[in-house]
């Protein structure tokens, strides 16, 4: 028994320990599960205040093909406008002036002065000088947090008129296999420019850029004009993680020629861009860009801007445990799966193990479904049916110890039975001689011993 405990305590602390190394180690590829999760979950329904008025590849063409002329986007942002969107996401680059109708240049400018509430998207690029920023008025930047991660980035904007004119600019940076890792803030040298989306919610919420967001504990939190806040989780690097919502059917989504009809329809279209998040972008194949998603392998761009978007008007980003919880739940699981079977020895205790795993796969994905909430998944459900293996080979030794023991026993009283039948039929022999001789003491003598090795040989067997 000293052996068998000995045994349970090295093996507690090797699956411990196991379970420490698995945790660390299997981190990327349970990151590959969200596939499963998402599956499971399905498409969810987007926030109805955002809308995407886009153009495809049949407005392109009708349009006059590409590139387009500024005046058609001029025109998208000032009818935008006054049809009340509060505030307007121009998801279009626009890098360069036009060469072949500046004068359309000058009436974007003019348009974007116009609308103080157009957000303009731009691109980071890694650098560690940032000379064009230094040319963007300071009031599209935010003060930069301190601690902040050592990137540096060059800040690529549309051309310097439209930038100026745009009440913000936002950057449209995106990471990760399903662009699922978005930059909060993208930094220069001294500065920092928000994510395309979050500057348009910030603009939504009427946030103020000097005092109106704080970073703390691996947290941003927005103050709003009416005095409430948000809270927003981001890793070490200040990237949201994005929840997924479905494919672009998922927002509303108009096409801008509808919207100019004299229709019903049309009219209706343009009554729910009032007071909501409106998004301008091309959604049209080598004109636009497109990612992939759980859900799709083209998912246009300006429906993840819109992605990013809905997870912080729904505060609904996809929020990891820390490490230590990762780990505490890993060792726990594992742990467990080793006490479950040593309590219940056998099929019983395996059938118990295996619900335990399911159960714990089903309450990590209750938790992504009902709060958003990515527990990992394989190292606990591999650490518990680990445990549950190491205890039961541990079930298994003592089960076999214990038949050998019994095995051993058994030849030593085989071996003694064996000895004692025939020391009795030496007796027996001399009982019967002791007979014939009459030998009245010594036949006594003999069956007496008789009678107690037929007695010892009857418990024998």
């Amino acid at each position: 028994m000293k052996i068998n405990k000995r045994a349970y305590i090295i093996s507690g602390i090797s699956l411990a320990i196991f379970a420490i190394l698995l945790t660390f180690s299997i981190r990327p590829v349970d990151d590959q599960l969200l596939t499963i999760r998402y599956d499971v979950r399905g498409e969810i329904p987007a926030d109805t205040n955002i809308v995407i008025v886009y153009l495809d590849n049949d407005d392109i063409q009708l349009l006059g093909g590409w590139p387009l002329q500024r005046s058609y986007y001029a025109l998208m942002i000032d009818r935008i406008q006054e049809w009340g969107a509060q505030v307007i996401g121009f998801h279009v680059f626009l890098e360069s002036h036009s060469d072949a109708a500046p004068e359309y240049d000058q009436l974007l400018v003019s348009v974007a002065r116009r609308t103080p509430s157009l957000v303009v998207s731009a691109y980071g690029r890694r650098s560690e000088l940032n000379e064009k920023s230094e040319s963007i008025s300071g009031n599209l930047f935010y003060p930069i947090p301190n601690p902040h991660p050592r990137r540096v980035f060059e800040i690529l904007t549309p051309f310097d008129e439209l930038t100026q004119a745009a009440g913000a600019i936002g950057h449209s940076n995106i990471e990760g296999r399903w662009g699922d890792r978005v930059p909060a803030f993208l930094f220069t040298n001294d500065r920092a420019i928000a994510a395309f989306g979050f500057e348009i919610a910030c603009r939504y919420f009427n946030v103020d850029r000097e005092g109106g967001i704080e970073f703390k504990n691996n947290k941003i939190r927005i103050t709003k004009d009416n005095g409430s806040y948000n809270l927003y989780p981001v890793d070490t690097e200040y990237r949201f993680r994005i929840n997924h919502l479905g494919t672009t059917g998922k927002f509303r989504s108009f096409r801008f020629p509808h919207l100019l009809k004299d229709t019903p329809e049309a009219l209706a279209q343009r009554q729910m861009i009032k007071d909501k998040i409106v998004l301008i972008g091309v959604v049209a194949e080598g004109r636009s860009g497109f990612i992939s998603s759980p859900f799709t392998d083209n998912l246009p761009a300006i429906a993840h801007q819109a992605t990013i978007i809905d997870n912080i008007l729904k505060k609904r980003f996809l929020r990891y445990p820390p490490a230590f919880v990762e780990l505490l739940l890993t060792v726990l699981l594992t742990l467990a799966g080793a006490v479950v079977l040593r309590l219940l020895p056998g099929a019983k205790g395996l059938l118990s193990v295996a619900a335990l795993a399911v159960l714990y796969g089903a309450l990590s994905m209750y938790f992504f479904n009902q709060f958003t909430y990515v527990l990992p998944l394989l190292a606990p459900v591999i650490g518990t049916l680990t445990g549950a293996i190491v205890m039961f080979v541990l079930y298994v030794q003592s089960f076999q110890s214990k038949l050998d023991t019994l095995e051993d026993e058994k030849r030593a009283i085989l071996d003694r039975l064996q000895e004692r039948e025939d020391r009795l039929q030496d007796l027996q022999t001399e009982l019967q001689y002791a007979r014939r001789e009459r030998n009245v003491s010594e036949e006594q003598q003999l069956l007496n011993q008789v009678r107690r090795y037929e007695e010892e040989i009857r418990l024998l067997r």
